[in-house]
């Protein structure tokens, strides 16, 4: 079965978000315990990557499946409108790792 360019943008996302929270979890990287500040600026990373996933499962989900904004506005509990002033937005840079 052949996955779309969509889908392992999401798969490779997913991969790498969970990569960033095992780290956060065990508490060191490569041998050395994280600083609080390391946790601080690891957890702002996993925001960032957390919009970018959302933007390009939303993305994917219109452009694979022909998704409407209402139904993705319900999933999210706002409006059609809503859901699509914040999801539309075609210059939207999905955030880059930085570890």
């Amino acid at each position: 079965m052949e996955v779309s360019e969509n889908r392992q943008v999401l798969i490779d996302a997913a991969l790498e978000l969970r990569d960033m929270l095992d780290v956060l979890a065990a508490g060191e990287e490569d041998g050395r315990s994280l600083h609080w500040t390391d946790n601080v600026e690891l957890a702002q990373q996993i925001a960032a990557r957390v919009e970018g996933l959302q933007w390009r499962t939303v993305r994917a989900a219109r452009a694979d499946e022909g998704a409407s904004w209402a139904a993705i506005g319900n999933l999210y509990e706002v409006s059609r409108q809503a859901a699509q002033q914040r999801w539309a937005d075609e210059n939207f840079i999905a955030p880059k790792l930085t570890r």
